[in-house]
């Protein structure tokens, strides 16, 4: 792979590099701090989730729409209705 630098002279090339290799290094200390941080925060969701119920409520959905069909499609019909409502007039808004 040709990245330009092999061109220049010979303390720019060394230069180069080394701004390569810092810059490489540094990305993958921030790649590393932020899997860290990523994953501390995912549990800490999955421990409050836990903690209100929220794991439970794609059964509690799917259980209410076997009960109710015909009313759980107004309610997505009328959801639907009220999104493109909103967004209508936020570009409205834009203009």
């Amino acid at each position: 792979m040709n990245n330009g630098h092999e061109k220049l002279p010979g303390k720019s090339q060394e230069k180069v590099k080394k701004i390569i290799e810092d810059v490489a290094a540094k990305s993958k200390a921030f790649l590393s701090h932020s899997k860290e941080v990523i994953s501390e925060q995912a549990e800490s969701l999955k421990s409050k989730a836990d903690e209100y119920g929220v794991s439970e409520m794609p059964d509690n959905v799917r259980t209410y729409v076997r009960r109710h069909p015909l009313q759980s499609i107004g309610i997505a019909i009328g959801f639907g209705f009220f999104i493109g409502y909103l967004l209508k007039s936020s570009k409205r808004s834009d203009s």
